[in-house]
């Protein structure tokens, strides 16, 4: 009897080191958010609003924010031709956090993110229409957007454009 009590609390010891490893090796991803997430820390009143945020941009599970890399490109449709735009990452205040900045034209665009966290990658579409960010625009990816993902994000936000 002394024994099944022991290996039943080995099992129960194994259980619980499992999860809390599991829950401490996150895997890396990015995470995005409405402009409002620009807004300063309450504790520090001194730092301004962010202005021009059209939507934020961190890091999830990246244990050294020191390696934490995020590029940006805007692609998208405007009167029937494709464009760029300029959107600019801009670093805020709390590490591993951006807010994309800038004036979104009329039309339907999209945001691909790409992320580096040492070696592993995530990435992320975000598409601009209508109101401008909407959480359900946007696809979480385990890599670097593709050409595919993101024609896949300007197809989902086709006539979006008629809604500004």
């Amino acid at each position: 009897m002394p024994v099944t009590r022991f290996l039943t609390a080995c099992s129960i010891v194994a259980m619980v080191a499992s999860a809390a490893l599991a829950a401490s090796a996150q895997q890396f991803a990015l995470q995005t958010g409405p402009p409002v997430a620009a807004m300063p820390d309450p504790t520090n009143p001194g730092v301004k609003k962010f202005k021009d945020a059209v939507f934020v941009v961190r890091s999830g599970g990246c244990a050294d924010l020191s390696d934490f890399l995020l590029t940006a490109r805007t692609e998208g449709v405007q009167d029937g031709v494709r464009r760029t735009a300029q959107l600019a990452l801009v670093p805020l205040p709390q590490q591993g956090v951006f807010a994309v900045t800038g004036t979104v034209p009329k039309g339907t665009w999209v945001v691909a993110l790409s992320g580096t966290c040492g070696s592993q990658v995530a990435g992320a579409t975000v598409r601009l229409a209508g109101k401008g960010y909407r959480r359900d625009g946007v696809e979480l990816l385990p890599h670097h957007p593709t050409p595919a993902d993101v024609e896949r994000a300007l197809a989902g936000s086709a006539g979006a454009d008629d809604r500004r």
